[in-house]
Parts: structure tokens; sequence; C-alpha cells
């Protein structure tokens, strides 16, 4: 067998038609770094009494948990995979450019998108199915990309080959980064409209949050690995950095004073697309003051709330060239 070289990883997936059931042939070349385990038993060990300084042990293999981090620069054509699975899976509107709409619902079940991974280097490939994010974390920063990362989990890891083969699988063309620079900031009243008022010259650096809600669920039958998804209530913070200008008062009275806020984030890309966060939430934390290039700095947190004018807790929202995920 072949030396395992770091320039050979590659990271595939491919949508599942019925979650769990693994696809054999990956379709797209996800572009980032997949950090995995070699496999994910669960081992109970038990050590007798015997009679010995030393007790025998009895290794055994009780269950199976697998988890995945992606990590990797956000683009206008690859983010749809991840709110697919880690918000809920999403039809686009329109014929070209494509509105992707991710947000919950609110009086049933979220379903999200399971993919098949197919992970490897040139030494020896493996896939994994039912992979679904637990997490999603979208954060930018002057002059750098937006960067995405993903906390995962799948089940029934096993080695596999390469299929298509090794460099048979086309590098995905004209991607569209989606960057830092060109983020806008938008607050307004809880009362108003949201996306309406633009705090120009504010924002410098970001973070949206996820926690997804979405657990393995796994029941007595006849696999040790999850057998169902679990869904429970997502949270979400977002972290901004601000400059101390004539609107940093009146934030910080909304602070002081517990009030809600509507909050977009858009950044707009080549063409028509464009990538929006829209939200409500209050402000649970407020400072301390920093310095960068002699300007005074206020990070502050919001806390992501369902609101009553704003009931559609969290969407993300991204135009792209893509009409469905392959």
């Amino acid at each position: 067998m072949a030396d395992g070289l770091n320039k050979f990883n590659d990271v595939r997936c491919v949508p599942e038609s019925t979650a769990g059931t693994k696809v054999d042939v990956a379709t797209t070349r996800l572009m980032g770094q997949l950090s995995y385990p070699y496999g994910g038993p669960i081992i109970h060990t038990s050590k007798p009494q015997s009679q010995s300084l030393v007790s025998p042990n009895y290794p055994t293999k009780v269950g199976e948990e697998l988890g995945f981090t992606f990590e990797g620069k956000c683009t206008f054509e690859q983010i749809i995979y991840l709110l697919s699975m880690g918000i809920i899976e999403c039809t686009p509107t329109g014929s070209g450019p494509y509105v992707w709409t991710f947000k919950h619902n609110m009086s049933q079940p979220s379903t999200p998108k399971s993919l098949t991974l197919q992970f490897g280097d040139n030494a020896q490939a493996y896939d994994a199915e039912y992979v679904i994010a637990k997490s999603l974390e979208f954060s930018g920063a002057i002059d750098t990309p937006v960067m995405m990362k993903a906390e995962l989990f799948g089940r029934n890891f096993e080695p596999t080959s390469w299929n298509p083969a090794a460099g048979a699988l086309a590098n995905p063309s004209a991607l569209d980064t989606v960057l830092s620079n060109f983020t806008k900031l938008y607050i307004d009243l809880q009362t108003g409209t949201i996306g309406t008022t633009e705090k120009p010259k504010t924002i410098t650096d970001w973070a949206v949050k996820i926690k997804t809600g979405y657990e393995p669920d796994k029941h007595g039958g006849d696999t040790l690995a999850f057998d169902s998804l679990a869904q429970d209530e997502p949270e979400v913070t977002v972290d901004l950095t601000i400059d101390v200008n004539d609107a940093t008062e009146a934030e910080r009275l909304i602070y002081s004073n517990v009030g809600t806020r509507l909050f977009q984030l858009e950044i707009a890309g080549t063409g028509d697309n464009l990538l929006t966060f829209q939200f409500a939430g209050h402000y649970s934390s407020f400072g301390p003051k920093s310095e960068k290039n002699g300007k005074n700095k206020i990070p502050v947190t919001v806390h992501v709330d369902l609101d009553t004018g704003f009931t559609d807790f969290f969407i993300a929202e991204v135009t792209n060239s893509i009409a469905a995920l392959t």
C-alpha cells in the first residue's frame, strides 16, 4: 500500500434520495478540509476479579458514533450543502438565478438533507452515510474570505474505493467566493421592516453560530449506530464587531433595556449572487471596548429570538446559479 499523502486528500459528497441509504457514486467535491476519525466504535471494558495484580481486560464494541469537522472558504455555490444539512432540505425558486431560502418549520419537524460522504487519500478511501450537521458557523473579517465550518455526524464508516476513480471527478467550476469586505449590516426597530436601515462604516468582524438541534437517535433493533434523527430547539448567536460611532449609543441603550432589534447581514457576490442572514434578537453582551488602527471597536453578541413580529426565527437566503444539489 502506498503512503497516504496530504496532497491527495479528498472529500466528496452526494445527496441521499433516502436518508441513511448510502450512495456509491460521489457527484460533488467539497472544497475544504475534512477532519475525521478512523471509525467510531464505542467500547465498553470490564475487568473481572481474577486474583491477579493486573486483571484481564474484556473490551466489547457496544455502539458506534462518528463525527467529522468540515472547514473551508465559503462560496455561493457550496454553502447550500451545509445549510441543507443543518437547517432544512430546500427547493429553490426561480429559473436562474435561483433563490434558496433556508428557514425552520415552526409547527412541525424540519427535515435536513442527508449526504453520503466519500473521503480519504491515495492510500485508502472511506465513506459514511446519513451525514447531518450538528452545528454550523459562518464568519467574516475584513480583507479575508468568509469562512464556513460544520460539525457533522454520520454512520457506517467503512473502507471503499474512489468512485469515480481518483482523478476522474472534476473540480467545481466558477466558484464565487463570499468576501467579508462586502458585508452590509442592517439594524431596524422591532416594529420596523427588516433589512431597511443600513449601518454604513460600522461592521468589521462577524460570526453566525448555529446549533442545529439535530442529534443522532438510537433504538434497540439491528444496528449499533443511530437509526433516526432527534430534533431539539435550534440556537443561534451572532457575534459582531462594530465601530464606536453615532449609532453605537442608541444600540447600547437597547442592550441596557434588553430590547429587541431586527438584523440583516447581506453580502453581494458576482452578478446576481447574494447571501443574507435575517434574524431578530437581543444583545446578550456589549463590549468591552478595544482599539484597532486608532479607532475604538466594540464586540457585541446577539442572541437570536423568536419574535412576535419576525416569526421565522432565522433565515439564511442564497441567490446563485445552482438549480439543485447534485
